[in-house]
């Protein structure tokens, strides 16, 4: 187990270096428009120009910014917001929270959600419920997640005034965007645990509790959903991950104060610190998630914990 987490953890510095040399390259390709002349406007005269231009450090080689920036990195300085004049990390630590709670309610909300459409599914096999819930998780892993959003946007909260269709004023304005991030995930937890029941119903330890006389109910709770639910939580684990990371569309239709919404705002305006340093905390919390997912499947799984 410690050589494990110590290669983990070496694979997780490479990815994260990778990233950032990829990403800071890629951010003076790919997005267009000049940092400075986005502060300044474009009436600033060339001298304000190159003052502010030396002041960012934008007038050096492309490489040079690269190993100052990652020397600030070392020291735990994220740089500091072109747009807002502050801090980066500062930035990062308020939105964080938002999209902490947002992927937090969209994981109970899916989880609940999921395993209550299994069992219903599940024990009313070839019957309408079991089409029904078969077509709508096929509808909802199709459907676009920023479309989901704003039909239940239009729906819940503007037709009939069930919810805040926008911002983080308690919990009531978390819960559609959780629901429109849920649903999408609920169909995927609802495919996975019905094949993992699937493949655990001809088990030996199901066929000996059907053999004393068990229900199809009691078989199902005491014995194959606990087995069969391993998948699902390492899928929950990456999907909550996920949501840590990828809630843009959702944060921007709603617009939900979390990291996606900062980031969306960052690429508009060529924010290249904001861009640079929240990508890469976001994907050392996807990495971190992922970590932890990895060890607990080993905990809950003796063939997977005796390799590590």
């Amino acid at each position: 187990m410690p050589r494990y987490a110590t290669l983990r953890l070496f694979q997780a510095f490479v990815v994260l270096i990778g990233v950032s040399l990829i990403l800071f390259l890629l951010l003076h390709v790919i997005i267009p428009g000049d940092p400075v002349r986005i502060q300044l406007g474009g009436r600033a005269d060339a001298a304000a120009r190159q003052a502010l231009s030396q002041e960012l450090g934008l007038d050096k080689p492309l490489y040079q910014q690269y190993f100052s920036y990652m020397g600030r990195l070392m020291k735990g300085d994220l740089g500091t917001s072109y747009r807002y004049k502050e801090p980066v990390a500062t930035l990062l630590f308020e939105a964080l929270p938002y999209t902490f709670k947002l992927a937090a309610l969209a994981v109970i909300i899916e989880l609940f959600l999921g395993v209550l459409a299994v069992l219903i599914s599940y024990l009313s096999k070839r019957s309408f419920v079991d089409v029904f819930l078969t077509v709508a998780t096929t509808f909802l892993i199709s459907v676009p997640v920023f479309w989901l959003a704003m039909l239940l946007q239009y729906w819940l909260g503007l037709k009939w005034h069930i919810l805040p269709v926008s911002g983080a004023e308690g919990l009531a304005s978390l819960i559609l965007p959780a629901l429109t991030l849920a649903l999408v995930s609920t169909a995927v937890i609802v495919r996975i645990l019905r094949a993992s029941l699937k493949e655990t119903a001809g088990s030996d330890y199901v066929l000996l509790a059907r053999a004393k006389g068990l229900s199809p109910a009691q078989v199902l709770l005491k014995h194959q959903l606990k087995n069969a639910f391993i998948p699902t939580l390492t899928y929950i684990g990456m999907d909550f991950g996920a949501l840590m990371t990828g809630a843009v569309a959702t944060e921007i239709v709603f617009n939900f104060p979390g990291v996606g919404l900062l980031m969306y705002h960052a690429v508009l305006e060529r924010d290249i610190p904001v861009i640079l340093s929240g990508v890469l905390v976001l994907v050392a919390i996807y990495i971190a998630v992922n970590l932890i997912v990895d060890f607990l499947y080993g905990f809950l799984n003796p063939i997977v914990r005796e390799q590590l």
